[in-house]
């Protein structure tokens, strides 16, 4: 991720330098990567959980009969209840935190890359 956001603002400087020579500080041009990083990590996060969900959706529908038959011969249980791999669990909230961090942390370079940025030479490029 880190990566991939270093890469768009290389590919924007020129952008970045038309935003700051109308007048926009860096604050403001932080304020539009950040926006953009937000909603990278919500895409990631929203993506991860969507594909996480279909593939215990998948194991449950193959495997789950399976599981069962085996857990009743193996202890002997007259109904059981079937095995189902889709639900909740805490861990989820730590893999959305995880991936909130790593795009906080992606932004780290492009702050230090906008400091310090020579508009006129970056216009002139």
């Amino acid at each position: 991720m880190v990566g991939t956001t270093y890469r768009i603002t290389s590919d924007e400087e020129k952008t970045i330098a038309l935003y700051r020579a109308v007048g926009a500080t860096t604050g403001h041009i932080v304020q539009i990567f950040t926006g953009f990083l937000a909603a990278f990590s919500l895409l990631i996060a929203l993506t991860s959980s969507l594909l996480a969900l279909i593939a215990s959706a998948i194991l449950t529908l193959v495997y789950s009969p399976l599981i069962t038959a085996n857990a009743s011969a193996l202890f002997g249980l007259p109904n059981p209840t079937p095995v189902v791999f889709i639900g909740f669990d805490w861990r989820i909230t730590l893999v959305w935190l995880i991936i909130i961090t790593i795009g906080a942390i992606s932004l780290l370079p492009i702050l230090r890359k906008l400091t310090g940025r020579n508009v006129i030479k970056d216009l002139r490029q």
